[in-house]
């Protein structure tokens, strides 16, 4: 990345915040975006069911 990035820095505190050339004061994480194409179908296949599934899976859909 070559653009130059501007950080907006807050401080909460009392204390003044001395940014000196060369200090780290943020962080930056890039994450691909993946937006799957949508397929309309006229019926669904037969899919697993809560019941068959185990882990974080399950209790993601069951708190639905």
């Amino acid at each position: 990345y070559r653009v130059q990035v501007k950080v907006l820095l807050f401080n909460h505190s009392d204390v003044d915040f001395a940014v000196i050339e060369g200090n780290c004061v943020a962080q930056l994480i890039l994450k691909r975006i993946v937006t799957p194409e949508v397929v309309d179908v006229d019926q669904l296949d037969e899919a697993a069911t809560v019941e068959d599934m185990a882990g974080s899976e399950a209790l993601a859909l069951e708190s639905h």
